[in-house]
Order: structure tokens, then C-alpha cells, then sequence
């Protein structure tokens, strides 16, 4: 029986889509191989606004806290205690009083709670005084810390320029006050009184004499 011109003409159409389908699977496999970076395209473009929120992100340097090691020297060969080196701790019966410091009027009795008022780093040292005491004017050269613990304080201050500013007031027990470096300070107790006093040493103490200009004296006492 002979096939019919229809079913020969369905065949040969069945064939060439066959054909053509294998050709155009083809040329976009070998297209996909020639450029492999095409398909990351899209993530190239996104890549600036990562970059902006990156940016907007804290930058931490991990080598900007390092502090050099405790009591090392610096480029002058100074010592620089930069942690304290031992833990303290002292109830009051266990501070040991003495008199003095030599650098400020007889009466009053001192004790060394941490550091050397000599040496550089930091101290604390409390003082007792009786009432009527007086700490004529004087300056540091470096800022000083005085809180009061009992008792009372007449607080007289003066700034470095002499200017506008001068003051003081009555400091009862729980007051603060920071004096700056060479800010000209008086004090007086009305009563008797316990203070400490913090700051960096070496300390010293420069009084005020009229007509003399500035006298230095060494307060330092070790323990």
C-alpha cells in the first residue's frame, strides 16, 4: 500500500523541529561557555550599594586600645605606670596616721592609700585636720581631686589667669571639687575634718607669698 503524500509531509515536518531544536540547544550551550561571567552580571551590579552598607558599619581596629605593658618606659626612659600593680585594700581601722605633710602647717595628720606622691602615676592620701586649720594659698601643677569624708571646708579659688571666675563656697561632708593644674587654692576647716585627695604624681605644691611670687614645696611623703 502505497503512504500517503499528508503522512510524509507530517514526518518531514516532525523532522525539522526535531533539527532545529538541536541546533538551538546547541548555540546556547556553546553562547552559556564563551561568557561565564554573564551570569554573575547582576550581582557585579549590586556590588556598590554592599560596599555603602559596609561602610556605614563601625570600623574597629583591633590594635588602637593597646596599651604598653604596666610600669614600662617611654622614648625619655621615664617610667609610666599605666595599671596599677597591686590590688588595695584598706578598712579604716588598718590606716596607719602620721603627721604631717612638712609642707603644710603643724596639725595635721596624713595617710598614704595608694602610690607615692613622689613618683609619676597616680596616688590618693586623706588628711585629718583640726578645726581652725588653715592651707594657706597655694598651686599645683597638676590637677588635684578633694572630696570631703567629715566635717566641713571653707574652699577659696582663684584660676591660673587671676581673672574673672574666683570663688569657692562651704564644702560639707559628700562634696567634690576638681582643682585644675595651677588653679591658686585656700583652704580652711572650721571644723575638724577629713578629706581625700587624688590625683598624678609627682605632686607638688607651690604657696603664694605677697610680694615673693610663687615658692615651691615638695608635699611628698611615702608611707
Amino acid at each position: 500500500m502505497r503512504s500517503s503524500p499528508k503522512k510524509w509531509l507530517l514526518i518531514g515536518f516532525i523532522i525539522f523541529g526535531l533539527s532545529y531544536s538541536i541546533i538551538l540547544f546547541s548555540e546556547a550551550a556553546k553562547t552559556k561557555s564563551e561568557t561565564p561571567t554573564s551570569a554573575v552580571e547582576p550581582q557585579s551590579q549590586s556590588q556598590p550599594q554592599s560596599q555603602a552598607a559596609v561602610q556605614t558599619q563601625p570600623q574597629f581596629n583591633s590594635q588602637a586600645q593597646v596599651l604598653p605593658e604596666p610600669n614600662s618606659e617611654d622614648t625619655q626612659g621615664t617610667m609610666i605606670k599605666t595599671v596599677a600593680s597591686e590590688h588595695i585594700f584598706k578598712n579604716p581601722g588598718e590606716m596607719i596616721w602620721k603627721s604631717g605633710p612638712d609642707a603644710f602647717p603643724a596639725g595635721a595628720q596624713i595617710v598614704i592609700l595608694e602610690g607615692d606622691l613622689h613618683g609619676v602615676g597616680s596616688f590618693t592620701f586623706r588628711l585629718k585636720l583640726p578645726a581652725g586649720y588653715k592651707v594657706p594659698m597655694y598651686w599645683s601643677p597638676s590637677d588635684t581631686r578633694l572630696t570631703v569624708i567629715s566635717g566641713s571646708v571653707d574652699l577659696k579659688v582663684i584660676p591660673a589667669d587671676g581673672g574673672a571666675g574666683s570663688g569657692g563656697g562651704k564644702m560639707n561632708a559628700g562634696s567634690f571639687v576638681l582643682l585644675p593644674a595651677r588653679m591658686q587654692t585656700e583652704l580652711t576647716f572650721t571644723d575638724e575634718t577629713t578629706v581625700q585627695m587624688s590625683g598624678y604624681g609627682p605632686w607638688e605644691v607651690f604657696y603664694v607669698y605677697a610680694n615673693e611670687g610663687p615658692k615651691k614645696i615638695d608635699i611628698g611623703i611615702k608611707e
